[in-house]
């Protein structure tokens, strides 16, 4: 999914020299036509999380997934900066909201001492998919021209037919809307999957340890970071906001919110600007129209 949201992040800019011979784009107009699917992601991300929160982990991930290969759709048929900017920032909005979903889909459904593995793998899958952009799009615009390189990017937009079928809904969530029971059989129809897999019962889940209380004269994150309080947060699963965010500035994190919380998205602008370098169009293709 992220791969594939990464693909159309990339593709603008090899369409862009195109696109600046056949409409006589100047340098504001290709300015706006590079960052406005940027502005789109941002939006994207600051609108996603509320969605996530009510709809659902899974729904708003093949939405997004939807949106954005319609949009790429709508941008073979674009004849002017104007519909192809506002195609661009519609396709952000999926991009920006895809990616920090299926981030927080992921370490929702994994276990607590692996799920900073997890996500940093999930992690690695966008500049991988911006690699692969490149690759296709350097072989691709040459060939046949920027019109048909966005809609091939369109095809993997299947996928968000498939994934309210196959993806069971993170049962975090099921649980925090009240559905105990649904959150119970997915979690049991995985257990199941998985020892199916690998030809061995899962054990049995450990207790949870009580909540720690806070030593007398302390209060607040500080007086959770004593050796029971941090013990007993890592039976409970993650740990607050306000307790990472006071392990974090201290220096005192534990390994496994570290690993969660460090990871970063890849610099887009920067990627944007350094891989067409590496794999640049031919001569002469800038100026075919």
């Amino acid at each position: 999914m992220t791969f594939f949201e990464a693909v159309d992040q990339l593709l603008i800019a090899y369409a862009l020299p195109q696109l600046r011979a056949e409409w006589q784009l100047g340098t504001e107009r290709t300015t706006a036509l590079m960052t406005v699917g940027s502005v789109g992601m941002l939006a994207g991300a600051l609108l996603s999380d509320r969605l996530a929160d009510r709809l659902g982990r899974v729904k708003v991930i093949a939405a997004c997934i939807a949106l954005s290969s319609l949009c790429n759709l709508a941008l073979t048929v674009c004849t002017s900066p104007a519909p192809f900017m506002a195609a661009r920032f519609d396709q952000g909005l999926a991009i920006g909201g895809e990616v920090p979903v299926a981030a927080t889909f992921v370490a929702e459904i994994t276990h607590t001492h692996q799920r900073g593995r997890f996500v940093l793998l999930y992690e690695l899958v966008f500049p991988a998919g911006l690699t692969a952009g490149a690759l296709l799009a350097s072989w691709l615009v040459p060939l046949l021209g920027w019109r048909w390189m966005f809609g091939l990017a369109a095809i993997p937009g299947a996928l968000c037919l498939l994934i309210p079928r196959c993806l069971p809904e993170s049962p975090r969530w099921l649980a925090d809307r009240g559905r105990h029971e649904q959150a119970l059989e997915t979690t049991a129809a995985t257990e199941r999957k998985v020892g199916k897999a690998t030809g061995a019962p899962l054990p049995e889940p450990a207790p949870a340890a009580p909540a720690p209380q806070a030593p007398e004269g302390r209060s607040g994150p500080r007086g959770l970071r004593t050796p029971a309080a941090r013990s007993g947060a890592e039976a409970r699963g993650p740990p607050r906001r306000d307790v990472v965010l006071d392990e974090w500035c201290s220096g005192d994190a534990d390994q496994d919110v570290t690993a969660q919380d460090t990871v970063g998205h890849v610099q887009l602008p920067f990627v944007m600007i350094v891989i067409p370098q590496l794999f640049p169009l031919p001569l002469g293709v800038a100026s075919r129209t």
